[in-house]
């Protein structure tokens, strides 16, 4: 596809035949005896073949000089050769060496160094070559184990069922096995351990008791296995873990006669923390909602990607090519991040701030069945709750609780999310109350929360100018099953403080509103108080289109007054959640939207000068106690 002699400036494209060109992002040389001079930024190009997506392509030569001599006038940067077959003992080495830097450097992925089996796991047995494996259930009894994290895909992989659980016991054979399960166990026994879990197998997926007993292990399954393999790559269990990559060498003379030695190949996308960007044809396992909770919860993870290999642990991410730690703008590692927020002297403050951008994660992540939502980030939650503790008026502490994705001890802010208006409730999680962020699907958004799970900002105290108008009365939640974590049978919030009476509705026009780094389009939609004041709103679901919680403009809504935030002691922002009765007897509402007023800040609703208290909208407010189901 690309031929000798051909180089180019920006913006230059280049026809290689009737079906192929070459749009030039740098210059670029395929040993040509008069290359131009070489500007000081990174060598590419964009390769276009008729019929299928364009490729970029980037240059690079080795960290050794001698090795890969340039001309002084060049500038392609230095990095490194990836392995060419995956499923070599060049790679088993290259996995051992991370492995063995890790046990002898990280403590915090050392915890604990030997722990219990899970209830079942896959024996591989201690034969290379036998052609067999079989399922155990343990005796509680120590020892060293892989977990697999891995896409389901369409079509279901091997699994076990309360039918085929005796046989699963006796024997499984490796012929039977799809291969991403395949290739896993042969990594296992290559590294030397002889058991692996892996989910579809070592839960019986027909028992709904079982399912719930293992899924409230979650936690502790990741957690405390030795290494999580990821197929990364793979969409579904015939994917596999391993593939072939390769690079171009690149070799000639200058005019000058001076050498030169580079390297081509499809630029490696450093996108493994960036879920919002990831594509599903390249990373399809990171979109998946259960996956992050399996990478997040893990000691250590190698992510068998499409380009390369990529390692992260609780306090490094690295990758085979070695540009993740050594580009220019530094990317968010979201498993440090979470491990760095479970440390003691963290204050809870951060912790609740992470625990917001896990949030905000998750809940741009594909899930397959909504009933799983709370599931699926319930292991998360368990390990946090270890970490996240509270005083009981009484000048004891304990553990937080854990309520409908929230936390007890900052439940107000935790109020705080705000959607896309393109979200819809019919479609969220079943039973989960309109208080939480769980009750509308789709992506949810903290202001508060870290930017990209950004490390080493551990804010120990809020704003001293922060306060709360309102108070937690009662929050009680009440799980359908076995896992506190799990799935809610139903829950509700009850709140007091200043609330104001308003009408909800349209006006013509759109105003955009930033989501870390979205900028989305809303209807404008507004409350108005009986004065005759509007105050713009932020609908927690798109009104309209969800026809089984459609408003109609003109609703009678009831606004309470939050909290007022002072960020980083410029702009102060006061949250009000908007309310709809359900029940007036009873005083109960249900949520449909938060009201964002702020005092300047360019990205937020109407700019307001001076001692800005919020007083404009609760003047003339009544303290009330308000149920929200």
């Amino acid at each position: 596809m690309l031929k000798e002699g051909v180089y180019g400036v920006v913006g230059s494209k280049f026809d290689i035949d009737a079906d192929s060109s070459i749009d030039i992002n740098q210059y670029f040389v395929f040993d040509t005896a008069e290359p131009p001079e070489l500007q000081e930024t990174n060598l590419s190009a964009l390769v276009h073949v008729k019929g299928q997506v364009a490729v970029d392509i980037e240059f690079f030569t080795l960290e050794d000089p001698t090795s890969c001599p340039l001309p002084d006038t060049w500038y392609v940067k230095a990095s490194k050769r990836v392995i060419r077959d995956t499923k070599s003992d060049e790679c088993v080495a290259f996995i051992q060496e991370l492995l063995e830097d890790c046990e002898k450097e990280h403590d915090d992925c050392n915890r604990p160094l030997e722990s219990p089996l899970p209830n079942r796991v896959i024996d591989i047995g201690l034969d290379q070559e036998t052609d067999s494996v079989k399922l155990y259930e343990t005796r509680n009894e120590g020892a060293q184990y892989i977990c697999l994290s891995h896409c389901w895909g369409a079509t279901q992989p091997l699994k076990t069922t309360k039918s085929t659980l005796g046989s699963r016991k006796q024997g499984i054979l490796l012929k039977d096995l799809p291969a991403t399960f395949l290739d896993a166990i042969w990594l296992t026994r290559r590294l030397g351990l002889r058991y692996i879990w892996i989910d579809s197998i070592c839960i019986i997926q027909d028992s709904r008791e079982d399912w719930e007993t293992e899924s409230a292990q979650m936690c502790t399954i990741y957690e405390r296995a030795y290494l999580t393999i990821a197929a990364t790559r793979s969409s579904n269990g015939n994917g596999g873990l391993f593939s072939m990559r390769s690079d171009i060498e690149l070799t000639g003379e200058t005019s000058d006669g001076e050498s030169y030695r580079l390297y081509a190949r499809r630029k490696i996308e450093h996108i493994l923390s960036f879920t919002s960007l990831v594509e599903m044809s390249l990373y399809p396992l990171l979109t998946r909602a259960w996956v992050f909770q399996e990478r997040l919860l893990s000691r250590r993870v190698i992510h068998f990607g499409p380009q390369e290999l990529v390692w992260e642990c609780r306090e490094i991410t690295d990758c085979e090519c070695g540009e993740y730690n050594a580009l220019e703008t530094a990317l968010p590692e979201p498993k440090v991040a979470f491990a760095e927020a479970l440390v003691s002297h963290v204050s809870n403050y951060y912790k609740s701030r992470v625990w917001h951008a896990v949030v905000m994660q998750y809940s741009d992540l594909s899930i397959t069945k909504q009933d799983d939502l709370f599931p699926a980030i319930g292991g998360m939650a368990r390990l946090y709750q270890r970490h996240r503790n509270c005083g009981n008026g009484n000048g004891c502490i304990r553990v937080s609780q854990y309520k409908a994705g929230l936390w007890e001890d900052s439940l107000l802010d935790d109020l705080h999310w705000r959607s896309h208006k393109a979200n819809t409730r019919s479609n969220a999680c079943p039973l989960a109350p309109t208080w939480s962020w769980a009750s509308v699907k789709g992506n949810i958004y903290y202001d508060d929360a870290p930017l990209y799970f950004a490390t080493g900002e551990h804010e120990d105290e809020r704003n001293e100018k922060d306060e709360h108008y309102s108070q937690v009365v009662e929050c009680r939640c009440e799980p359908s099953g076995l896992d506190e974590f799990g799935q809610l049978k139903h829950g509700i919030l009850q709140l007091r403080g200043p609330t104001v009476d308003a009408t909800m509705h349209w006006k013509d026009g759109t105003f955009s509103q930033r989501y870390g780094d979205r900028t989305v389009l809303h209807d404008r939609c507004y409350v108005t108080l009986p004065n005759g004041s509007s105050f713009e709103a932020l609908p927690d679901y798109n009104y309209g289109l969800d026809r089984a919680h459609k408003i109609e403009s003109g609703l009678a809504v009831c606004c309470l007054q939050l909290s007022s935030i002072t960020d980083h002691g410029r702009h102060k922002c006061i949250y009000s959640l908007i309310l709809r009765c359900i029940d007036s007897s009873s005083e109960k509402y249900e949520r449909i939207g938060i009201v964002l007023e702020t005092n300047g800040h360019q990205d937020r609703l109407k700019p307001t000068r001076g001692d800005w208290d919020g007083s404009e909208m609760y003047g003339s407010a009544r303290v009330k106690t308000l149920t929200i189901m």
